[in-house]
């Protein structure tokens, strides 16, 4: 028997990226785990549809044109008498009001609406966000993170011991700043002993023909569905500063971050202030070769390795989208 619903608002693939639909789907399995229906309304493209179907199977996909999200909510939340409605999305106005719970998930100022659940899951929220006039649910900081099950699922997992330092290059699903070629370039000129596998979703000619003589040592992967499966696999991590690098802490992996985008500045140097990974870089990149030399060193610092890999497992729980489904129980009707 179907209990509440839960309608959730996201985009996924090019031009949007995939953080937004990974932490929807954070959201979604907790949701079904507990005999929510889910519905998810966005343009996603065919990987995230697919991604979708294959992690949360009982979820109704429903593709949305983005300038028609504000009223498909408000007919989507009426017609499946919705108890929430949540939107992950830096592109809505402001969400539909009615006789349903709103949600909303921000990055600081990027997608900030205001809703009766306010949802900043990012390093150093507690001190940044922006109270609204009227009474709100604000959950704020990593412990509201919603990782998801497959993420958990990966946490024990350990690559093999013994043999060279395997290393994993993931910019994001989209890899909107084509900086890939030249981490790769930079890391095998820095150590020629490490293995490395590159994810990246498409490269131009010229990035083919570079990434084509580091072979053996190089490995590139497209967009692939078993990330933390793979991540694991791998001793060291070199990642967008996104949504990911959560999960990637939660797995227990040693962090060099590369900022490729706007709206990841702000958790970008918190981290690297922090400590809590290595920077390599923010727009426009002029001290990258600098910024892996950081990194090659603290791989081979054991020490530095240890302290990264504690830190970042204390401060993601992976509790985070059970805890927001509990708010949302709690004020649903």
């Amino acid at each position: 028997m179907i209990g509440k619903t839960v309608i959730l608002h996201c985009n996924a693939g090019p031009p949007y990226g995939l953080g937004h639909l990974m932490r929807c789907t954070g959201l979604a399995e907790e949701a079904v785990e507990r005999g929510w229906r889910v519905v998810v309304g966005g343009r996603i493209d065919p990987v995230g549809c697919a991604y979708l179907g294959q992690y949360v199977p009982a979820a109704d996909v429903v593709d949305v044109p983005t300038a028609d999200a504000g009223q498909w909510l408000a007919t989507a939340a009426a017609m499946y008498g919705a108890n929430v409605v949540h939107a992950d999305s830096y592109l809505l106005d402001d969400l539909p009001a009615g006789g349903w719970v709103t949600s909303n998930m921000q990055d600081g100022e990027f997608g900030y609406r205001v809703a009766d659940v306010m949802i900043d899951p990012n390093i150093g929220a507690e001190e940044r966000f922006v109270a609204p006039a009227v009474r709100a649910e604000t959950l704020l900081g990593l412990p509201y993170f919603p990782v998801r099950r497959e993420v958990r699922r990966a946490r024990d997992d350990r690559p093999d011991a013994g043999g060279p330092v395997r290393v994993l290059v993931v910019l994001g699903g989209t890899d909107s700043s084509s900086r890939g070629p030249d981490l790769v370039d930079a890391l095998l000129d820095e150590d020629p002993g490490l293995v490395v596998t590159l994810v990246v979703p498409g490269v131009d000619a010229a990035g083919r023909e570079r990434l084509a003589g580091r072979r053996p040592a190089l490995t590139v992967l497209p967009f692939v569905t078993g990330l933390p499966a793979l991540a694991a696999r791998h001793d060291v991590i070199l990642s967008g500063a996104g949504s990911s690098m959560w999960d990637f802490m939660h797995l227990g992996r040693p962090l060099g971050l590369l900022c490729v985008a706007d709206n990841q500045a702000d958790a970008y140097r918190r981290v690297v202030a922090g400590g809590l990974a290595v920077g390599i870089g923010e727009p426009p990149y002029e001290d990258l070769r600098e910024g892996v030399r950081r990194f090659v060193q603290m791989i081979h610092t054991p020490a530095d390795r240890a302290d990264l890999v504690r830190r970042g497992r204390e401060l993601v729980d992976g509790h985070g989208a059970e805890r927001i489904v509990r708010v949302w129980d709690k004020l649903a009707h």
